[in-house]
C-alpha cells in the first residue's frame, strides 16, 4: 500500500490504482482473445479451403484444373502451400506439401484452440460469447 505523509496511509489511492490495473489486465486479456480467435479464424479457413480442394478433386478427377471451385480454392490455400513449401526440405515431394499444410495447420488451430479456452477460462465466459 501507498505510505502518506509521516507514514500514513494515504486514503483510497490503493483501490483507484488495484482497480486500474484490474482494468489493464481485463483489457489485455480481451485483446489477446480477439488476436488469438482471429488467427484460429485464418487457420480454419485455410483447413476448410484444403480440405474442400481435395474433395474437388477427388469428384473432378483430371479436369480438376478447369473447374471453377477448385481454382478459388487454390487461390485462397497457396499462401499456406507456399509458406509450407519454403520451410520444408526438399526431400519433401511438391505433391505432399499440401498434406503437410494440413497437418501443420491442424497442429497450429490445436494450439490456438486450446490457447483460446485457457483465455476464456481466465476472462470468464461471458467474454467469449
Amino acid at each position: 500500500m501507498e505510505q502518506g505523509f509521516a507514514g500514513v496511509e494515504a486514503p483510497g489511492r490503493s483501490a483507484v490504482s488495484s482497480r486500474a490495473s484490474q482494468s489493464k489486465a481485463a483489457e489485455w486479456r480481451f485483446f489477446m482473445l480477439l488476436l488469438v480467435t482471429s488467427f484460429k479464424l485464418i487457420a480454419e479457413i485455410a483447413l476448410l479451403a484444403i480440405a474442400g480442394q481435395w474433395v474437388v478433386g477427388l469428384f473432378a478427377g483430371a479436369a480438376r484444373d478447369r473447374n471453377v471451385v477448385y481454382k478459388l480454392l487454390e487461390v485462397i490455400s497457396s499462401p499456406f502451400i507456399k509458406l509450407v513449401r519454403l520451410i520444408t526440405p526438399r526431400v519433401v515431394l511438391d505433391r505432399h506439401v499440401s498434406l503437410a499444410t494440413f497437418l501443420l495447420l491442424s497442429v497450429v488451430w490445436i494450439g490456438l484452440t486450446a490457447t483460446k479456452i485457457n483465455l476464456c477460462l481466465q476472462a470468464g465466459v461471458g467474454a467469449c460469447r
